[in-house]
């Protein structure tokens, strides 16, 4: 059995007002090494933008990487 990848896109009304726009990606990567053990790759990029104050504008990356046992 081969590697199963997942992703995620969602924009939505930002936290600060209701124009600003709020938009997040995520992937997730898992490789079974065995039947219950699988190696698991994840990255999560956020993004926030604030129109009335232009300078406003941060990104939010993470990445992941570890095992995943199933009982």
């Amino acid at each position: 059995e081969g590697g199963h990848w997942e992703s995620r896109l969602s924009i939505q009304p930002g936290s600060n007002s209701g124009s600003a726009v709020r938009a997040q990606a995520e992937s997730l990567l898992t490789y079974p090494l065995s039947p219950r053990l699988h190696l698991r790759f994840d990255v999560s990029v956020a993004f926030e933008e604030d129109p009335v104050f232009d300078t406003l504008e941060r990104f939010n990356t993470r990445f992941g990487a570890g095992l995943e046992f199933k009982f």
